[in-house]
């Protein structure tokens, strides 16, 4: 079966829970066979053979690509580098410990196929790092649990509420080919990680854009990639958000002629 959307990881590994939550999360998107997953990664990153033997074991039809980001790893050139690899016109940013129900990615392909431009899957999401979700984060940490219960998850949530929550990552985003390309992709000025993906959410509100608001599920992992970029991105972000209409028009312009320049292949698709 043809996929219809594809789901783009970026991962940088830094720790076994986070290659846990790839491993995890490659497993179950691959359940739905109208995706393919492309894994964003420097090469040290990823473990060739585990990889491999990850592909042949996965159990639904997804398409797995992998590809290499240039170094230093950036967050946003991951993403970039991702999409010039696509072969579908549905782009899905899902951050590499973000869990949501596979019937999501049925409803953003048929919400963008109606005529949106952007799909956000939800704005909040349970939080395994919390310490009201201690018991679950050690089980799961463990590795008890093989597969993701993600109904046990929501379960949770519901229970929990607001105590166990955290806003939802900017990167949790789909948009479609088109849109991606008239917005300029992803701003490659962020460093790394942080705000990148908060900008890349702000652009895309300006599109036809709709939340299904469904509930995700923030794994757990010890390793926070954001210290040391933190202060400069969060400048820039705000310096770019604080545009006018006529110079916001300029910063897009700007951003998908970046664009075009490093991906020559995507100037063709307009």
């Amino acid at each position: 079966m043809e996929a219809k959307a594809s789901v783009i990881l970026r991962f940088r590994n830094g720790s076994e829970n986070r290659a846990q939550n790839l491993r995890t999360l490659i497993r179950h998107i691959s359940r739905n066979p109208h995706v393919e997953i492309i894994v964003s990664a420097m090469d040290k990153d990823i473990n060739l053979r585990e990889f491999r033997a990850l592909k042949k074991s996965a159990p639904g039809r997804a398409k797995l690509i992998h590809v290499f980001t240039p170094k230093p790893f950036a967050s946003t050139t991951a993403n970039n580098v991702g999409v010039a690899k696509a072969s579908t016109d549905i782009f899905i940013f899902q951050d590499a410990d973000i869990l949501f129900d596979n019937s999501a990615y049925n409803k953003i392909i048929k919400q963008i196929g109606a005529g949106r431009e952007s799909v956000r899957v939800g704005e909040e999401c349970l939080n395994l790092n919390n310490p009201n979700t201690k018991k679950v984060h050690h089980a799961y940490a463990k590795g008890k649990w093989g597969h993701p219960p993600i109904n046990e998850f929501l379960k949770l949530k519901e229970r929990l509420g607001k105590k166990g929550s955290r806003d939802a990552p900017g990167a949790c985003t789909a948009v479609s080919r088109k849109a991606f390309l008239d917005i300029g992709g992803w701003c490659e000025l962020f460093q790394v990680y942080g705000w990148e993906d908060c900008y890349f959410r702000y652009k895309v509100r300006q599109l036809d854009h709709v939340s299904l608001k469904m509930p995700m599920v923030h794994l757990a992992h010890e390793v926070n990639y954001q210290s040391g970029h933190q202060k400069d991105n969060n400048g820039l972000y705000s310096q770019l958000i604080s545009a006018n209409k006529a110079k916001y028009k300029d910063l897009i312009r700007r951003d998908r002629e970046a664009l075009f320049s490093k991906y020559p292949s995507l100037r063709k698709q307009v």
